[in-house]
């Protein structure tokens, strides 16, 4: 594996796996090996950590991302801000983590990102490294190069502190004792419900009730508003069904691209490094050309040249090598370097030669020419190749043509439907957050539907492109404006809720007037369930996951203090989440013999222990750091001033 040379040193990586290209790029500048010049990112901020800026775009793609990975968090109801605005805290937070750790001396190696990152399939088109498929699948992920590196470090360097408090942390022997002691307790109690069931006959809601209660919450039955659209489109498929293929065509455009048809020309080398200081004077250069001039003419006597990388070579991946490096191709490396090769024969060894990477000598092992597959070999992709290009060059025509059409009638698709003899098709009625599927899922679909050019003035849509290269063209078919739902609509729903609100109140009161009286000693609980009716049940060696009530019976039943000579019953009520109120007693407690408990069982144990000592630890230090540094947030676009 090599890493690719950077300004003035040392190393390579056209033909690298992964993990090094991410070395790379963190520390050595990542836009110059992509864009060839400073990567930079003018969009707004949203916020900045102790000087740190990070921007809109940088939100929008992390946005983008949850959309992709997680589409079941995103429904008509979403709350596309609220999202954004979580999203933003999280960034805000590892950024923050990562500069603390880099402040307290935490750093990642480059064995450490490469093992990493080498294990990535994606990135990997036959088993090795394709730039390509690098900055495809950054691409359809919303990653920049900068945006992904950033975010790897980060998360290595953050893990790397959480792994270090999460591993620092260890329980003492009663911490254990007493944990599987209260972990392992049961419990005998009784207890009886006062359903809100009992009382839903007994009340009575008005239509005053139910009108003012509507009145009150009128934002509780507010519709939302709502489109269904008319639509054509023209499909990549549809148009590639009218194109005609020639032999001669497919010939032409086989010899315009003959380069896509070979298999490109190969050099084989070995070189020797020497870097060039950062600002290094002429008589510096000198004295390097001179030591690679010495090295050259000892390997021209028959020194080996391996053996004279090794020894002398700054390029420490490839020096072990005795300076070899991987087959490459034209295009690859710094053009410098690949003209001196192309220069060389197989055997010879170049003159001394600067390059962007340092002072070199290079050595020309062997060549492979350029093998060109005859037509006949690769006339299936061929015409797959000519027959794409032309989908495109057609649809780009489609694109025009449709964009014209719709556009000089701009109140009909009537002209485009028989134009391109395409059907109008249509969709349901969906609001601002689009449907499931179909193409009102599709966000640019749902964003020109409610534009005020379509919506408001009932014009047609621009030309819209899909994913998949379709075209779509689209206007409103049936809108519906928001609003309240009427009463009669909602009626029945406030009159069921308000008296369940009444009802639970009654039994509220009801159990805590019966609590009051068994607290100080007047009634017996059981005595308090049968006089008023109230099913009293018994409960005995309860654990706490038991399911011999309902939960949240058994999880009060735990929450009550231990019987007690003054107190042998203590007893409890609460309001349970369906409204009803029950009424828990405990009679007795068991705690585990620790004897009894295997040590694999304490050794669970000892594990849960620390991880929960180990994640409040953690927590503990977030919460130092972000009190430790200064952030600033901004408004996002499209955000009101305020929020």
């Amino acid at each position: 594996m090599l890493q690719n040379m950077r300004d003035g040193a040392q190393k390579w990586v056209v033909w690298v796996i992964i993990g090094f290209l991410v070395i790379a790029m963190t520390f050595w500048g990542i836009s110059s090996y992509f864009t060839g010049s400073s990567a930079s990112d003018s969009s707004e901020p949203v916020a900045k950590v102790n000087g740190v800026v990070i921007t809109q775009s940088a939100l929008d793609s992390a946005y983008s991302r949850l959309h992709l990975q997680q589409p079941q968090l995103f429904t008509q109801s979403t709350d596309t801000d609220a999202i954004k605005k979580l999203l933003l805290q999280n960034i805000i937070q590892q950024n923050v983590l990562a500069q603390m750790a880099m402040d307290e001396n935490f750093s990642i190696s480059q064995d450490q990102l490469d093992a990493l990152i080498e294990q990535i399939p994606a990135f990997q088109v036959g088993g090795q490294f394709s730039q390509n498929q690098f900055n495809a699948v950054l691409n359809g992920l919303f990653f920049t190069p900068q945006q992904f590196v950033q975010d790897i470090q980060q998360k290595l360097l953050n893990s790397q502190v959480k792994n270090g408090i999460l591993l620092s942390v260890f329980s003492l022997p009663n911490e254990v004792n007493s944990f599987v002691t209260l972990s392992q307790q049961t419990r005998h109690f009784g207890y009886f419900v006062i359903p809100v069931s009992n009382f839903m006959n007994s009340i009575k809601i008005s239509s005053n009730d139910i009108q003012n209660y509507y009145q009150q919450n009128s934002a509780m039955f507010q519709t939302p508003e709502m489109v269904s659209i008319n639509y054509i489109e023209i499909t990549p498929a549809a148009v590639s069904a009218q194109i005609q293929v020639t032999e001669q065509q497919l010939m032409d455009y086989y010899q315009t691209n003959i380069s896509n048809y070979s298999t490109p020309m190969r050099w084989h080398v070995a070189h020797i490094l020497l870097n060039v200081p950062a600002n290094a004077t002429s008589d510096q250069i000198a004295a390097l050309q001179k030591k690679l001039a010495s090295i050259r003419a000892q390997a021209t006597k028959g020194v080996s040249f391996a053996t004279l990388a090794s020894q002398n070579s700054d390029d420490v991946l490839t020096a072990g090598q005795g300076g070899d490096m991987p087959w490459f191709t034209p295009g690859t490396l710094n053009p410098t370097f690949e003209k001196t090769v192309a220069n060389l024969k197989p055997g010879q060894i170049s003159e001394p030669v600067q390059t962007s990477y340092g002072m070199e000598l290079i050595k020309l092992i062997a060549v492979q020419p350029q093998v060109v597959q005859p037509f006949s070999a690769v006339v299936n992709k061929v015409t797959a190749d000519y027959k794409a290009q032309q989908i495109q060059v057609q649809m780009s025509n489609v694109n025009e043509d449709l964009a014209n059409v719709t556009f000089e009638n701009p109140n009909t698709l009537a002209p485009a439907v028989k134009q391109f003899n395409t059907p109008v098709q249509s969709t349901g009625l969906f609001t601002q957050s689009g449907l499931t599927s179909g193409i009102a899922a599709n966000t640019n679909v749902i964003s020109a539907a409610f534009s005020s050019s379509v919506l408001a003035q009932n014009n047609n849509s621009s030309v819209i492109t899909l994913k998949d290269g379709t075209l779509i063209v689209l206007r409103v078919n049936q809108h519906i404006p928001a609003g309240v739902k009427p009463l009669q609509d909602v009626f029945a729903g406030i009159q069921r809720t308000l008296l369940v609100q009444q009802a639970t109140k009654q039994a509220q009161t009801t159990g805590a007037a019966l609590l009051k009286q068994i607290q100080s000693g007047q009634i017996t609980p059981m005595k308090a369930a049968a006089d008023n009716h109230f099913n009293w049940v018994t409960v005995a060696g309860a654990g706490r996951k038991s399911t011999a009530a309902d939960a949240q019976i058994v999880q009060q039943a735990f929450n009550i203090a231990l019987p007690s000579q003054s107190n042998p019953n203590p007893t409890a009520g609460f309001v349970m989440s369906n409204g009803s109120y029950a009424i828990v007693s405990v009679s007795k407690v068991t705690d585990v013999a620790l004897n009894a408990v295997s040590g694999d069982q304490k050794a669970a144990v000892a594990q849960q222990v620390e991880n929960f000592y180990g994640n409040s630890m953690y927590q503990s230090y977030i919460n130092t750091a972000m009190g430790k540094y200064s952030i600033k947030q901004y408004k996002f676009a499209n955000e009101e001033d305020g929020n």
